[in-house]
């Protein structure tokens, strides 16, 4: 027998599902209708995905891989976040962008370039527009101003700083930093789900690759506040339609993070507010 030739994933025919039945002529029925391109993109996501879970977070830097010398550092949670943050950047963002070899998959095909950037920047002002307000509205209650920012240590030390109260020395430059990586991360996130896999997806699946992309997307917001959590199924569908439209994954990006820097601010104002017993 002939070995089984791999197809790449973006050889539009024979599909996958055609080379493996004629392999595997008992399993016609299961194969059928199997992409290369998008087992390829789902199967990768899959991994990616299940090994940032387990060793790119800020748990796995405290308990695994700090160092022992801040092991007693008042910011080691802060240092972790960090870690998080670069992690997402590297992991969901460059490490997809690493194994897109066939010409089809590159990333200047999956919305990293500005795309229409009219359509994007006008829509991305309206959306800031109309996100700012509901943000701050959220913010005003415990559920979200408890919760954000994500580093407890940095939010009351910021709410501290806005009540006139004292914070320790380096307060200042941890926070920047943390924000800045904070935004770093929204760069890998937006480009895993709306570029890798929205983008990837689409010319096999249409809108339907929007959808399953939205799954892993909603899932991940399980553990944040209850009514974030049931939104991003409807906020994962608009970011991703708005990403198409704009045929670029940017403007996205973008508004994700003017989101969560506008929730964090909102929330240490609240902080404050709380402290100096408002």
């Amino acid at each position: 027998m002939s070995p089984v030739t791999v197809v790449s994933p973006d050889d539009p025919a024979p599909e996958l599902g055609e080379r493996l039945t004629r392999r595997f002529p008992s399993m016609a029925w299961a194969l059928q209708g199997l992409d290369g391109r998008a087992t390829w993109i789902l199967l990768w996501s899959a991994l990616i995905l299940v090994t940032f879970r387990k060793f790119g977070g800020s748990s796995y830097f405290e308990g695994t891989l700090r160092p022992d010398a801040l092991a007693s550092d008042p910011y080691l949670s802060v240092y972790g976040d960090w870690y998080w943050f670069a992690g997402c950047f590297l992991w969901l963002g460059l490490l997809p962008a690493l194994l897109l070899a066939p010409r089809a998959l590159r990333p200047a095909n999956l919305g990293l370039g500005l795309g229409d950037w009219r359509f994007g920047l006008k829509w991305l002002a309206i959306l800031v527009g109309v996100m700012v307000p509901v943000v701050a509205i959220a913010s005003r209650f415990s559920t979200f101003w408890k919760y954000y920012p994500l580093n407890g240590t940095l939010g009351h030390q910021a709410g501290q700083l806005l009540a006139g109260q004292a914070v320790p020395d380096g307060f200042l430059v941890h926070f920047v930093i943390y924000e800045l990586l904070y935004a770093l991360y929204f760069v890998g996130w937006e480009y895993f789900f709306r570029g890798f896999m929205t983008f990837g997806l689409h010319a096999r699946m249409g809108v339907n690759g929007l959808l399953v992309a939205n799954i892993p997307f909603a899932l991940l917001h399980v553990g944040k506040p209850f009514p974030e959590a049931l939104g991003s199924i409807l906020a994962g569908v608009a970011l991703g339609l708005f990403a198409l439209r704009a045929r670029s994954f940017w403007y996205c990006f973008i508004l994700h993070a003017m989101i969560a820097w506008t929730m964090d601010a909102a929330a240490i104002v609240r902080r404050a507010q709380e402290l100096a017993g408002g």
